[in-house]
C-alpha cells in the first residue's frame, strides 16, 4: 500500500468564501500551515468552497481509504461551525461538524466510502473535489488555511519497478556480501510479499539477513 496527500488544484463547482490572505484561493488552503499567513474566510451561513484535486500517481490501481483535512479557526469564540466535505458526480460526503474556537485547530475525516455509496476507485479520486462549509453562523469569519486530501492507494506494477528500481542499486552496492545483477530476481520475489514495502535501515537489515548470499 503507498500513501499521497493531494493537493487543492483548482478552485471547483462552489466558489463562495473570500480569498482574505494569499495570491490564490488554492495557494491560501496549501500546506504548509502557515495559518493567518494566507486563509480563505465566510460569514455566510451555508457557504461552501470546494477545489479540484491532484490526481493520484498513474500507476495507482485500487483505492483503500480517503481522508479529508481541513485546519480551521474562527476570528473570535462564538457559535459558528464548519466543516471539511467531499463531493463526487453531484453527491456530497460531509466531515464532522465542528466549533474550532479562536485556536488554529486541524481536522481529518475518514470517508469510507464514496459520495453517493460504493467503493471509492482510482476515478473516483481523480474526480472528485474536497471543500468547506460553514455549517452555524455568528457575526464572527470562519477561516481555513490548510486544505487536502490523504489517499491510501494500491500501486501497480509500473509504481512497483520504479520503487524496486530505487531500492536495487543500494542493494547491489554491498559487495561484501556477493550480490550481483543475477539476483535480481530473488530480490524482486523477496520485495513482492513484504507486507509492507523497506522504508527503514532496520527493514534495509532485515531484508538482506533474508537472502541467501555468497561468501
Amino acid at each position: 500500500m503507498a500513501t499521497v496527500n493531494l493537493a487543492c488544484a483548482s478552485v471547483g463547482t462552489n466558489d463562495a468564501w473570500t480569498l482574505t490572505a494569499g495570491a490564490t484561493k488554492v495557494i491560501a488552503v496549501a500546506v504548509p500551515d502557515d495559518d493567518a499567513t494566507t486563509r480563505i474566510t465566510t460569514s455566510t451561513l451555508n457557504a461552501k468552497q470546494s477545489f479540484n484535486m491532484d490526481n493520484l500517481p498513474g500507476g495507482a490501481i485500487q483505492v483503500d481509504e480517503v481522508d479529508m483535512t481541513v485546519r480551521m479557526n474562527e476570528t473570535a469564540l462564538s457559535a459558528t461551525t464548519g466543516r471539511a466535505i467531499c463531493i463526487l458526480s453531484g453527491s456530497t460526503t460531509n466531515g464532522e461538524t465542528r466549533n474550532p474556537g479562536t485556536t488554529w485547530t486541524t481536522y481529518t475525516d475518514a470517508i469510507i466510502a464514496k459520495p453517493g455509496g460504493g467503493s471509492w476507485t482510482v476515478a473516483n479520486v481523480n474526480n472528485m473535489e474536497i471543500g468547506v462549509e460553514e455549517v452555524a453562523d455568528s457575526v464572527e469569519l470562519l477561516q481555513v488555511t490548510t486544505l487536502y486530501a490523504t489517499v491510501r492507494y494500491q500501486p501497480g506494477s509500473g509504481d512497483f519497478a520504479m520503487f524496486l528500481a530505487s531500492w536495487l542499486p543500494p542493494l547491489l552496492a554491498i559487495g561484501s556480501h556477493g550480490l550481483s545483477m543475477s539476483d535480481v530476481p530473488m530480490i524482486a520475489r523477496a520485495l513482492r510479499h513484504l507486507k509492507t514495502r523497506p522504508s527503514s535501515d532496520e527493514d534495509f537489515r532485515r531484508l538482506l539477513e533474508g537472502f541467501i548470499l555468497r561468501p
